[in-house]
């Protein structure tokens, strides 16, 4: 695709870097509890409790897997924890230094690692944006080997599941989505892929199996650039044996508005993660 470079895109394939400061453990202070742990590469996790009695959430976060976390981030998993769950969120690899074998194995390796540190607590997965098709490509990794212990729950806010950015609905929207850029997400994709094919499903996973992925919740903006491929693949897990999916679209929001958490559609939202995550 022929698209023109502008100082978004420039901004996804020449990213800053601040080593993780938005989700470092000093960021959450009393009345929450913060612990980080070192893993491989110089990445981090960081997580996260008060008053913990729910899931624990691993936490991927958005950003085109070009860009750190940001402060919103650390928003939502303030907001997650006062519901009392214990949240991890990663700083995983980023490209254009990685692409995404190497970050996906980060990601795998990472949860590994989370259950090692609590074996007895039962995981959920949240991912916003990028986060959501890294999610998704761990829960199909860990299904196709066969993992007992996977997440049985996700939630997925305005994921990223079709890099091919093919889907001709999606024109309809590039004017009106004020949070993502269509030559942004081109860029970013490119950034992420390198040479390999956006159809597959790692890659992608609305080219994916989606079976026995568990119970999914699904949110979306109604003017989102990403709308369309959020309602197919919404369409396509509703036709998988052993996945269920609830979806729900913020009226005149756009991508990834869940991280301003004060956004009466936010807090909506929020209401029905609660909901969803009761054990």
């Amino acid at each position: 695709m022929n698209t023109k470079v502008n100082a978004a895109s420039f901004s996804f394939t020449a990213p800053e870097r601040n080593q993780g400061a938005n989700i470092r453990a000093d960021k959450f202070p009393s009345p929450y509890t913060a612990v980080e742990h070192t893993l491989e590469d110089h990445t981090f996790m960081t997580t996260v409790e008060k008053d913990f009695s729910g899931y624990h959430i691993f936490f991927l976060h958005g950003g085109g897997c070009v860009m750190e976390a940001v402060s919103f981030h650390a928003d939502v998993v303030k907001k997650l924890a006062d519901q009392g769950h214990r949240v991890t969120i990663f700083d995983y690899p980023l490209a254009p230094e990685h692409q995404f074998e190497k970050i996906q194995e980060s990601v795998y390796n990472a949860y590994q690692e989370l259950k090692k540190l609590y074996p007895q607590d039962l995981f959920a997965v949240y991912g916003d944006s990028s986060g959501g098709g890294l999610g998704l490509a761990l829960l199909m990794r860990l299904r196709d080997e066969g993992c007992q212990t996977r997440p049985k729950k996700a939630v997925w806010v305005s994921p990223a599941v079709d890099l091919t950015m093919s889907n001709p609905e999606i024109q309809k929207y590039r004017s009106i989505d004020r949070s993502l850029n269509f030559e942004g997400s081109i860029a970013a994709g490119k950034a992420y892929i390198g040479d390999a094919d956006p159809h597959d499903p790692r890659i992608s996973p609305l080219y994916g199996n989606l079976e026995d992925l568990g119970e999914m919740l699904l949110f979306y903006g109604e003017n989102e650039l990403l709308r369309p491929d959020c309602e197919l693949f919404a369409q396509k897990v509703e036709k998988s044996s052993g996945s269920k999916i609830q979806a729900f679209m913020g009226q005149n929001m756009y991508h990834d508005y869940l991280m301003m958490v004060s956004f009466p559609e936010s807090v909506k939202a929020f209401e029905t993660i609660q909901t969803f995550l009761k054990k």
